[in-house]
């Protein structure tokens, strides 16, 4: 994601927690850590990116029993999907704290999203990467 590599494992424990706890307790050890001085600023911006979104084995939890209350005779086909709602619940977040940590350049700044989105370099990569993450994009 690009967090500093002294926070790496103060944030992989937060990520730690927001998958298997829940997304609120993770942003309240952030906190403590931000209050404390344990953590770098860019660390705290990707964390944050991060934690965001309802990706924890909990709420998928309530999702399933929810939507079951509501269409019990679809329980199988809601049962099936709940590891892969989990899974991709949590790589949206990733991704977007991935993004982040490409753009963000420090101090509360972005790095000119122009002259990034210009580089055939990065066109190349993200195209190539899209083309494997979905099967009807055509390859570059």
């Amino acid at each position: 994601m690009g967090v500093e590599i002294e926070d790496a494992n103060r944030v992989g424990s937060l990520l730690g927690t927001k998958v298997f706890v829940d997304e609120f307790v993770s942003f309240r050890q952030l906190q403590e850590m931000v209050e404390n001085g344990e953590i770098a600023e860019r660390s705290v911006v990707l964390a944050t990116y991060a934690c965001c979104g309802f990706g924890s084995i909990a709420a998928v939890g309530i999702y399933v029993g929810a939507l079951i209350s509501v269409a019990p005779e679809r329980r199988g086909d809601i049962s099936e999907v709940a590891l892969r709602a989990v899974i991709n619940g949590n790589l949206a977040s990733f991704l977007t704290a991935c993004i982040a940590g490409i753009l963000y350049k420090g101090e509360g700044a972005l790095i000119d999203t122009p002259s990034v989105l210009s580089n055939e370099a990065m066109y190349n990569a993200t195209a190539s990467i899209m083309s494997t993450m979905h099967p009807y994009m055509p390859n570059v």
